[in-house]
């Protein structure tokens, strides 16, 4: 059982979904590391390579990238690690740790088995008849894979999980957060650079930018793997402030001694002026 939990640890970029009650694992969302986004990139060869920052954040990502990207991280980390799943980023969004400039694809959208992209929606919507799906289909990364074939991009998103789907009314009830959406075919799901959520991109799922980018991660872990992330933000964020007000009180200190000298200055040049009167 999943003892939700939903908040952010204060003063840090770390947010914690819940807890498992029997196995006291947490589930929560962290920025990615650098070794992760370099494994992601060097892993990943379709439509182009992914960029990389020195962080680790990837960028020139797009809706099929993404996908194989998220099974090369899981499979890496054996399920403990994952891009987040649009529930997920809602709350992230809401806690104000999705940052502004930067769009970030969370999925993709099954209306129905029209256009845009009519061959992978028919092939989507009749997974979703044989599993009893009702649509619209909100598909998270984790939901996702890429089986190749398909005219348009040479891949086809499959759904392989109901992890991170979410499927019918509830769905709707999720779309009715987003600014932009619409009711056919299948579409990119996504928080634009301004901080909009849509669900109405028809201009290819391979389409991409240096703006599209993953910055985080989702992960699941002890409660000491969040203690030391908390320890080491402490280190990383309060320590450095800390030392630099200690860099400032050294300079004030610097510049009370110069006012105390030049003060001493000014009292024995008045005795020395005085004194030969």
């Amino acid at each position: 059982m999943q003892n939700v939990i939903n908040k952010r640890i204060e003063k840090t970029n770390l947010y914690v979904f819940s807890r498992d009650s029997d196995t006291g694992l947490f589930t929560y969302s962290r920025q990615i590391t650098a070794d992760e986004g370099k494994y992601v990139a060097r892993e990943v060869t379709i439509n182009g390579e992914l960029g990389v920052t020195k962080e680790g954040v990837l960028y020139n990502m797009s809706t099929l990238k993404e996908v194989i990207a998220n099974r090369k991280l899981m499979k890496q980390t054996d399920g403990k690690v994952w891009f987040p799943t649009i529930s997920e980023g809602l709350l992230l969004h809401d806690a104000g740790l999705l940052p502004d400039g930067e769009l970030m694809d969370f999925g993709i959208a099954v209306y129905d088995a029209k256009n845009p992209d009519k061959e992978i929606a028919q092939a989507l919507t009749e997974t979703a008849r044989q599993k009893c799906y009702a649509l619209p289909i909100l598909a998270s990364f984790k939901s996702l894979d890429l089986s190749t074939g398909g005219k348009r991009y040479g891949y086809t998103p499959v759904i392989v999980s109901d992890d991170g789907l979410i499927r019918g009314t509830d769905a709707t009830d999720t779309l009715k957060k987003f600014n932009n959406t619409v009711n056919s075919g299948v579409r990119k799901l996504y928080r634009y650079w301004d901080g909009f959520w849509d669900a109405d991109w028809n201009d290819y799922l391979d389409g991409f930018d240096e703006i599209c980018r993953v910055g985080r991660v989702s992960a699941i872990g002890s409660e000491k793997d969040l203690k030391e992330l908390v320890s080491s933000q402490i280190g990383q964020d309060f320590n450095t402030r800390r030392e630099g007000y200690k860099t400032q009180i050294s300079n004030l200190q610097d510049k009370l001694l110069s006012l105390a000298e030049q003060e001493r200055e000014v009292i024995d040049s008045a005795q020395n002026t005085l004194s030969m009167a």
